[in-house]
């Protein structure tokens, strides 16, 4: 049996959690290689060598996170049409399956598949690429990703808020943020964008959820905005006006990262930013802030809000009191 990592993203998994793709070789006028037998030959040979029952680490690009770790069932050809451009396929089943992805990049420098990097800061150069997609993994890696992996299942996120009469009752934490700050936007009468990985479960709830983003920007931001956790909208036009992103933990990185790819593209002061987090990590937002390339969101002084000032304002809602954001 072989471990093997990854290199695929969050959009495909919505698309089909039980489904991995990689792409075949082509001619330069982009139609499928064959071999001698008129068979299509996949981009990486190593695709040949996966076989059911070898381990997956599922890695998503772009958020920089694993989702969980997957038993290869049998391979097949094209059978997910959602691909046409990855036909080399596997069927996978979870052998642990996070709700809340886990942020790869705290295991960088344990990792055996980054060693030989001279600068560490570079860590994203051997996964990018069609070439890069899949990877074999050390035993020490695979042994110490799997670790990270079961200790973030353990802690875990699930739990029961009786403070809101069972509306949002067994989902996980991440998702009951999102529905408070997505049910806030939509009574105050923003139009509600919900992070295309979470928006079928809160559309479950909030049909009023938006089922397609707005186009406010060019399509490569528009790639970066439909991962952020929640946006709000002009009712009328196609005006981004808040940003929020909800972090768990004190890495919160990415988060303000995404933010501030948004920032760049927008008008000052024609849009806010938030981080939503524990009232603990507010000392560790501040510092993140002040990193140089975070000038533009502290010019539009993106700002913390706890999940007791959130539930606050959320149970709130129907007295009308003053807006929290």
């Amino acid at each position: 049996m072989n471990n093997w990592f990854a290199v695929h993203s969050l959009e495909a998994f919505q698309q089909n959690p039980r489904m991995l793709g990689f792409v075949a070789k082509t001619k330069l006028d982009g139609s499928v290689l064959k071999d001698q037998n008129d068979k299509p030959m996949p981009a990486m040979d190593k695709v040949l060598e996966v076989k059911p029952r070898d381990h997956i680490v599922y890695y998503c690009r772009g958020d920089y996170v694993i989702k969980g770790i997957y038993e290869v069932v049998r391979a097949c050809f094209a059978e997910e049409t959602k691909w046409p451009d990855s036909p080399f396929q596997f069927k996978i089943k979870p052998i642990i399956e996070l709700d809340e992805p886990f942020d790869f990049r705290v295991l960088l420098s344990s990792l055996d598949m980054f060693r030989d990097l001279e600068d560490i800061r570079k860590w994203g150069m051997p996964l990018r690429g069609t070439y890069n997609a899949l990877k074999r993994l050390t035993d020490h890696d695979y042994a110490t990703i799997e670790k990270a992996i079961v200790q973030a299942r353990d802690q875990g996120t699930v739990r029961e808020d009786y403070e809101i009469e069972g509306k949002l009752r067994n989902y996980r934490q991440h998702l009951q943020i999102q529905y408070k700050i997505a049910e806030w936007g939509i009574e105050n009468g923003y139009r509600v964008h919900i992070a295309i990985n979470d928006k079928g479960k809160i559309k479950e709830k909030l049909n009023k959820i938006l089922s397609d983003i707005p186009r406010f920007h060019s399509d490569k931001i528009l790639e970066i905005a439909e991962r952020i956790d929640v946006l709000f909208f002009d009712k009328e036009r196609d005006i981004l006006t808040h940003a929020f992103e909800v972090e768990h933990t004190p890495t919160m990185y990415s988060g303000l990262l995404r933010l501030n790819d948004i920032a760049e593209t927008c008008h000052r002061g024609t849009t806010k930013f938030y981080i939503i987090s524990d009232k603990g990590n507010r000392d560790k937002f501040n510092h993140e802030l002040e990193r140089p390339s975070f000038q533009l969101l502290r010019v539009d002084k993106c700002e913390f809000v706890s999940y007791e000032e959130l539930g606050e304002a959320w149970k709130q809602l129907q007295n009308k009191s003053v807006p929290l954001f």
